[in-house]
């Protein structure tokens, strides 16, 4: 890996192209998860259930990350703006392969990954904002293993999904643009809501640029993640 860019890093908050971040331990009075980005407190997140705390996913790292259970507890964010250029980014670290695992927003959807288990390689599947579907398969996540996830929309080449997983890149493929000005984040769990994440998340990041795989390898390594 190339030598850590510390512009990029697992805990550098003030970077100005970072919308929203969320350590995934503190909570504010109202039920939310406070916002760490350097936009403060316009982003915050509603916890949705219960606050559930388990040992940080980053071995750097001292506070706990949140345990979602899989039944009915997630964040939602409501009012992000879409963006042209969009990087999601977490540790996660699942129980079940049914799962959500980064987020989706309402209306259109560009960036929407979750793990289906198909009885072998879990599946990869994203909507368009037409509502149709395309699925992956590869040989991806396993069970209680954490790992860094990244989802970056590059519009710059056409409208490209990327997921990287542990700093490699895991699946490129079309998307589609967005049609909306304003969306509901949703964070483990669909809009409807369902699908929610059995499992635990750390950290989680959305930025306003499509991450380079230089940065993308910079976060990752800068962690030195928990397995």
């Amino acid at each position: 890996m190339p030598p850590l860019d510390y512009r990029f890093v697992w805990n550098n908050y003030d970077h100005p192209a970072l919308l929203l971040a969320y350590d995934m331990s503190t909570r504010t009075p109202g039920g939310l998860m406070k916002n760490l980005a350097r936009t403060g407190a316009l982003f915050d997140a509603t916890i949705n259930g219960a606050l559930v705390l388990a040992p940080p996913l980053i071995r750097a790292k001292r506070t706990p990350c949140m345990d979602l259970d899989g039944v009915n507890n997630y964040l939602l964010v409501p009012n992000v703006p879409v963006l042209v250029d969009t990087s999601i980014e977490a540790w996660i670290n699942v129980d079940n392969l049914n799962t959500q695992f980064i987020s989706e927003r309402a209306g259109f959807n560009r960036l929407a990954p979750y793990l289906i288990n198909t009885g072998g390689p879990g599946t990869v599947v994203y909507f368009n904002n037409a509502g149709g579907l395309i699925a992956l398969t590869k040989n991806c996540a396993t069970i209680s293993t954490t790992f860094h996830i990244v989802c970056i929309f590059r519009a710059g080449a056409g409208n490209f999904v990327e997921i990287w997983s542990n700093g490699k890149l895991w699946i490129r493929a079309p998307s589609f643009a967005a049609n909306d000005v304003l969306s509901d984040l949703y964070i483990g769990s669909r809009p409807t809501p369902a699908n929610w994440l059995n499992g635990r998340m750390d950290n989680y990041r959305l930025w306003t640029i499509a991450l380079t795989p230089e940065q993308v390898q910079s976060i990752y390594k800068s962690a030195n993640p928990r397995m």
